[in-house]
């Protein structure tokens, strides 16, 4: 813990004649330390699901292979970076400066999926897919990871990794995992695909889905189990990629959830098929992360001290009126 206090907690910041300077953080609680140290020795992994999906795959084959020149490196498949060629897609009608504008933000997107991928190569040739994110903890108590690669950065960030150490999902598990399906699928419109492809299907376009209640968006899931493995034996399908947002607006678009969509849809599948071969939910595991953002606590802060009772429904600190509403 002294080390951990003196590497891993970060100060604040003073300042004088125009000058900051870190200022050493005191008085660190045990359990703060403990707490952080149970994070950092969370082990990680790199999922292979959604890697084969979007790469070529992790490929050695000797050391006479020239530098650069793909078994030393792990790239983006063509059905994938087909979809992020910058010429093809920007609009011809845009102005010359957005257009700049489009290709810097891609060109920094891709460099940042390439660096990544070089980490994910090292995690797979050194440490057998298995690796630990360093963590610091600041003088307000809010947890930030030092690394490229973490469940708190980017999209393409948050899809590829997988707890390490799976558990077994039981009925509860389940339920987290219907309910994060629908946060990211429920606003998807795939009704014209359905109506196209899979006509014994449906698919409920419901963008509001995801505001209403746990047990309204398991309701949602539930109801979609079949049309959702529909999709994932058909997710090469350009229509489908496109209503994924895979492709250069989704690559720019800021809290973008293309690849989290891609990753969830093929854990679902994953774990629809083997309970239905062991049909116990106690049975199996999982190791993907559930990712959830909770209410606004700026507003929550208000209606405390308001004593507001509609904001507090509004913002999950009173139950809501109406159970689908909140």
């Amino acid at each position: 813990s002294n080390s951990l206090m003196k590497h891993n907690i970060k100060g604040s910041w003073g300042e004088t004649w125009g000058h900051k300077w870190p200022t050493k953080a005191g008085n660190i609680g045990q359990d703060v330390c403990d707490a952080l140290n149970n994070l950092q020795n969370t082990q990680w992994e790199i999922n292979f699901d959604l890697l084969n999906f979007l790469t070529d795959g992790f490929k050695i084959t000797h050391d006479k292979v020239a530098y650069k020149q793909g078994n030393n490196l792990i790239n983006l498949n063509e059905l994938i970076s087909n979809r992020f060629e910058i010429n093809e897609q920007i609009n011809e009608d845009l102005p010359l400066y957005r257009k700049k504008e489009i290709r810097r933000q891609m060109m920094l997107r891709l460099e940042e999926i390439k660096k990544i991928l070089k980490s994910i190569f090292r995690i797979i040739r050194n440490g057998d897919n298995v690796f630990w994110l360093p963590w610091n903890i600041d003088f307000r108590g809010r947890l930030y990871c030092n690394s490229d690669l973490s469940p708190q950065e980017s999209d393409f960030s948050k899809a590829i990794l997988r707890f390490k150490e799976w558990k077994i999902l039981g009925k509860s598990g389940w339920k987290w995992m219907k309910i994060y399906a629908c946060n990211l699928l429920s606003s998807i419109d795939l009704e014209d695909y359905f109506n196209k492809y899979e006509t014994k299907l449906a698919w409920k376009y419901d963008p509001e889905r995801k505001k209403k209640s746990f047990a309204s968006r398991e309701k949602w899931t539930e109801e979609h189990i079949d049309s959702i493995l529909a999709i994932c034996k058909d997710l090469d399908n350009p229509l489908i990629l496109d209503k994924f947002n895979v492709n250069i607006n989704g690559l720019i678009t800021p809290k973008s959830v293309m690849f989290q969509r891609l990753s969830v849809i093929l854990e679902f599948e994953r774990l629809v098929l083997e309970f239905r071969e062991k049909n116990d939910w106690n049975q199996i595991k999982s190791g993907l992360p559930i990712h959830l953002d909770a209410s606004c606590n700026g507003f929550q802060h208000a209606a405390a001290l308001l004593q507001d009772l509609d904001l507090a429904k509004k913002v999950n600190l009173l139950k809501p009126d109406n159970e689908d509403g909140g």
